[in-house]
């Protein structure tokens, strides 16, 4: 198979999917990341809010015969009362963290080493390389 990779949401069940979607919740107040479980990037598949936060894991996996060069943007579409201002968003790449905050107003710096580059949008620009049979983890 020529250039194909595949995105799913249950390792056991490799449906491919376009687009993933998580469950919204009604409600959410502010939270410590503390409060978020150790284990939440292998805790579960798919869709796996807590009370306070969102959470979702998916695969993407090279099903081709040939190495693949891949971007990835996750886009927030729609911010209210200004919660982006003290939102964090992590995402677990195979097991390895990175969080994303928008700069502090005052400071003009990032709180952590990443953070988002405009009010909608969280760019995750870096090019990825996966190769033949490769899969990774996303939460």
């Amino acid at each position: 198979m020529k250039g194909a990779l595949i995105m799913y949401a249950n390792k056991d069940e490799k449906i491919s999917r376009r687009t993933l979607q998580a469950d919204v919740l009604d409600f959410m107040t502010n939270i410590s990341g503390d409060w978020i479980p150790e284990n939440i990037n292998d805790e579960a598949d798919g869709g796996h809010n807590g009370d306070n936060y969102i959470a979702y894991t998916f695969y993407v996996e090279n099903v081709s015969d040939e190495t693949i060069h891949y971007w990835y943007r996750i886009y927030i579409d729609d911010v209210i009362k200004n919660v982006d201002e003290a939102m964090r968003v992590a995402i677990y790449l195979n097991g390895n963290k990175t969080v994303y905050a928008k700069k502090n107003r005052s400071t003009g710096k990032p709180e952590i080493l990443s953070h988002l580059k405009t009010k909608t949008m969280l760019c995750l620009n870096s090019e990825r390389i996966l190769n033949q049979g490769m899969l990774i983890n996303l939460l």
